[in-house]
């Protein structure tokens, strides 16, 4: 039964032991969610889900000023950035580009016109 339920896991990390008793129901083995909660603590496992203060800054994270305040943005390649982000194990990796534009009618961002350029990364 723990390889079982090790592999369900290992399937779907976010189910909890309410989903663990349905899904194990399914292969003929009915027990309460007690075992599967002592299985999980056996194997070392916990279900995946959004912890409490997820939101809160942390203290040790740095916050920079905003340089391009008062610059304003006048010519193409004048300004350029790009943004890395990373979302949970296993599923992607976003990079954008933000390439610098005049006055072409293209997005607004800040003091001028801006493209975004945005590549999923598996």
């Amino acid at each position: 039964m723990l390889n079982l339920i090790d592999e369900i896991y290992t399937r779907n990390p976010y189910y909890g032991t309410r989903r663990m008793v349905k899904e194990l129901e399914d292969y003929g083995l009915f027990v309460g969610r007690d075992k599967i909660r002592s299985c999980y603590k056996l194997l070392g496992l916990e279900a995946i889900y959004p912890k409490p203060n997820l939101s809160k800054n942390g203290s040790e994270h740095k916050i920079y000023p905003y340089l391009l305040r008062h610059l304003p943005i006048k010519t193409v390649n004048q300004v350029w950035s790009a943004d890395i982000t990373y979302s949970a194990p296993g599923l992607s990796l976003g990079v954008s580009l933000m390439l610098g534009t005049s006055n072409n009618g293209m997005h607004r961002v800040g003091n001028g016109n801006m493209t975004a350029t945005t590549y999923l990364v598996a």
